[in-house]
């Protein structure tokens, strides 16, 4: 059970705000999020609420803490992310298997560093 709770954020967007505080909380459950990290997600069992949706996830730390002191998200929404159509709107998606940019907790960046997406099976902060 999580403690935290939002502190701020846009709940009159409820389709793609009011699940920030879901995305973020998956996040935290699922990942070991450390200083210097930045997770991307746009899965919608991972809190997220349609692909086009990326939401980014940094902790944030206070001096030597091990534990984050709060977290920032921010939401963006991309009209294009490369499905099988623009927009990824069409007849076929009859299920969320089908899309090819379904990303459930991605690293972009590990401890300051920012992480190629091709090399990233080759790095050792996906290893969580």
């Amino acid at each position: 059970m999580l403690n935290e709770f939002q502190v701020s954020n846009a709940p009159h967007i409820p389709v793609h705000l009011g699940a920030m505080g879901e995305t973020v909380k998956y996040q935290i459950e699922h990942n070991k999020l450390k200083h210097g990290d930045v997770t991307l997600s746009n899965h919608p069992l991972a809190g997220g609420s349609h692909l086009p949706d990326f939401t980014v996830i940094t902790p944030v730390f206070h001096k030597n803490q091990e534990k984050p002191i709060f977290y920032v998200a921010s939401r963006g929404h991309h009209a294009d992310i490369g499905g099988l159509t623009p927009g990824n709107f069409n007849k076929i998606n009859i299920f969320i298997g089908i899309q090819i940019n379904l990303i459930n907790n991605f690293k972009v960046q590990c401890h300051h560093i920012q992480l190629d997406w091709i090399k990233k099976e080759q790095h050792s902060c996906h290893s969580n």
